[in-house]
């Protein structure tokens, strides 16, 4: 017996409206929702370790956080580096002077009337240009600080500086102010020695603040 032939008609291609229907229907489908909602529970997710490890009370991993210093931009000018080169070479020149008023000093402070001639006639002018070398520092230093006063690198450092060396003027300007007195009273002449010393260890320590390794910028 011979097998039936069986034929089949081409199916007619669907339209762009029926095909959305089709698929809106099927999304539509609880079994459809149920199918994608287990899809989405099992994806995985990118969590950090330490958030799932339990909690033992121990100190966790953390990384500081470090915050950066703000910069400031500080313009100077010309003459503030000019001053700043006259202040320094003020300073160089002030401290042999302080050597010769100190031995001058000594001199007339042990024997009075019968000090040594070059004792007498030093001490004078040697005390003088320490003033005026005082003078000259404090107005460049006074100036430059507060042209630098924006400026936050070592800002506490210059101002002790600053401190100690105008404490150093009033103490020099006071022993001055005691000289003529000193030549008559034993205790004036105590007085002044001990301002004068007093104020010439502030300066040296005020200077050498500001030298290397002691100087913090």
């Amino acid at each position: 017996m011979r097998a039936p032939r069986w034929t089949f008609a081409e199916p007619e291609p669907m339209s762009l409206p029926a095909l959305h229907a089709l698929l809106f229907a099927i999304a539509l489908h609880p079994a459809t929702r149920d199918t994608l909602g287990a899809v989405a529970d099992t994806t995985p997710v990118a969590t950090d370790a330490r958030s799932v490890l339990p909690d033992t009370g121990e100190a966790k991993d953390t990384v500081p956080v470090r915050r950066r210093r703000k910069v400031v931009a500080v313009e100077y000018s010309d003459w503030y580096g000019r001053r700043l080169t006259m202040h320094r070479w003020a300073s160089y020149a002030t401290v042999p002077l302080f050597v010769g008023n100190y031995v001058t000093g000594s001199q007339l402070y042990a024997n009075g009337n019968q000090a040594p001639e070059w004792a007498v006639r030093y001490h004078g002018p040697l005390a003088t240009s320490v003033a005026t070398l005082f003078t000259v520092n404090t107005i460049t230093g006074v100036w430059n600080l507060w042209d630098g006063r924006h400026d936050p690198s070592a800002r506490k450092w210059r101002f002790a500086h600053a401190i100690l060396m105008l404490t150093a003027d009033a103490g020099f300007t006071t022993a001055g102010l005691l000289a003529n007195s000193a030549e008559r009273s034993q205790s004036r002449r105590d007085l002044h020695r001990t301002i004068a010393l007093t104020s010439i260890g502030v300066s040296i320590v005020s200077y050498a603040m500001m030298l290397k390794p002691f100087r913090r910028d």
